[in-house]
């Protein structure tokens, strides 16, 4: 996390960073000062997973191709950004 802080005059916006908070600008003989603070995070965050597919001989090729369709449906509807509530590794456990 980072921090930067600065303090301005109110009224010519000089740079009063080192002055006593009583002392007046030089620029305008105020005292009132703005202080603007900005405060910086970052965060990264990865996943990965890794599936083999696997289905019993007497299953026609095709159907098993509409199960595999449909677990990465619902695969893609889990790691979506908005995804509400799913638990994304237990998902690929159940479609494995």
């Amino acid at each position: 996390m980072s921090q930067t802080t600065r303090i301005t005059c109110t009224q010519c916006g000089l740079n009063r960073i080192g002055l006593a908070e009583e002392q007046p600008c030089p620029g305008c003989s105020t005292t009132a000062r703005n202080i603007h603070v900005t405060v910086t995070e970052s965060m990264a965050a990865t996943d990965s997973l890794d599936a083999t597919l696997q289905y019993p001989q007497h299953r026609a090729w095709w159907e098993q191709w509409q199960t595999a369709e449909t677990y990465l449906h619902r695969l893609r509807e889990a790691y979506q950004p908005d995804a509400i509530g799913g638990d994304a590794r237990r998902l690929a456990n159940e479609c494995l």
